[in-house]
């Protein structure tokens, strides 16, 4: 509670156009019910809405018909084995979804499966064909080791190389060798 009351009076209070993606809670647990009932009654409004957990199209049109004059684009992100079979259908839902993304951990985490290439391999396939077919764009999972940052340039070469339009990072030190990869 703490943290989102933090959150919300720090968008509220920063600069004009600095661009900013907030990250809610799964629109399907309480704590996201409550992040979106916070963000209406504030007059916050983000370039990027992250909606973590998607497992199905009615959760986009959820959020978009919630909240969806507070955000510009949407991106998915599909952490659930579930959502990896719904892929297709999420990918459809139209609005303002403009990316999906996978959520690596928690997929391998259900998967019984190792967070690392191999385990991913299949679903970072599905989801990039997911996302073309539906002109969205693709982004690959954080690379979490931070004291491996040539597993990082490599792993970015890879998943650009499999059609994603991004890495995404979980630190600031990872940006100068993820821009690196994508250089010609």
């Amino acid at each position: 509670a703490q943290a989102r009351t933090d959150v919300l009076a720090w968008l509220e209070a920063r600069p004009a156009g600095v661009p900013v993606a907030l990250r809610i809670n799964p629109l399907r647990s309480r704590d996201g019910f409550q992040d979106i009932a916070a963000w209406m009654a504030s007059t916050v409004r983000v370039d990027w809405l992250l909606l973590p957990q998607v497992e199905e199209a009615g959760d986009i049109q959820c959020a978009q018909a919630w909240v969806g004059d507070r955000f510009g684009a949407l991106a998915a992100l599909v952490e659930t084995p579930a959502g990896i079979e719904a892929l297709p259908a999420i990918a459809s839902a139209g609005g303002s979804l403009k990316a999906l993304m996978l959520g690596g951990a928690d997929l391998a985490a259900e998967l019984g499966a190792r967070f690392a290439w191999d385990g991913l391999l299949h679903a970072r396939g599905r989801l990039v064909n997911a996302a073309r077919a539906a002109g969205l764009q693709a982004w690959d999972v954080p690379h979490v080791d931070l004291a491996d940052p040539e597993g990082l340039s490599q792993e970015t070469r890879r998943v650009l190389a499999l059609g994603f339009d991004c890495k995404t990072a979980i630190h600031p030190q990872q940006l100068e060798r993820i821009h690196a990869a994508h250089a010609p």
